[in-house]
């Protein structure tokens, strides 16, 4: 399955509200994808939109400097650059736009993929 970038957020509402806005342009929410860093906070957005979602991480991101600390340094959670490409390879996107959007889901942020060849005037009444 090929798949393409929609956009990118650094808030979960930013996420929310886009998604909403892409399917009421006609988008199928099962055409779309979100992509997060940690399960919690993807977990509170395909709750309230119904896309699928992947995260890169089990639980929830650190909220304080000292669960950050202690997260980077917790042997139960090592990030690596190969998580955040995998899990871009494995919902569809070529090597080329993971290598450009692993840095950005690494930072935290979310990225909303969608089908590549799907166009939202293919849309079916839900």
């Amino acid at each position: 399955m090929n798949r393409k970038v929609i956009s990118t957020f650094d808030k979960v509402k930013d996420a929310i509200s886009t998604i909403n806005a892409v399917h009421s342009d006609g988008y199928s929410l099962e055409h779309l994808t979100i992509i997060g860093k940690y399960e919690d906070d993807v977990k509170r957005i395909t709750e309230k939109t119904d896309v699928k979602g992947k995260a890169v991480y089990e639980g929830s991101k650190p909220d304080g400097m000292i669960e950050k600390v202690e997260q980077k340094f917790s042997s139960d959670h090592k990030e690596k650059p190969e998580d955040f490409r995998q899990i871009l390879q494995e919902n569809g996107l070529g090597p080329v736009k993971t290598d450009e959007f692993a840095p950005v889901l690494e930072k935290g942020k979310y990225i909303v993929l969608g089908e590549k060849d799907y166009e939202p005037s293919d849309a079916q009444e839900e």
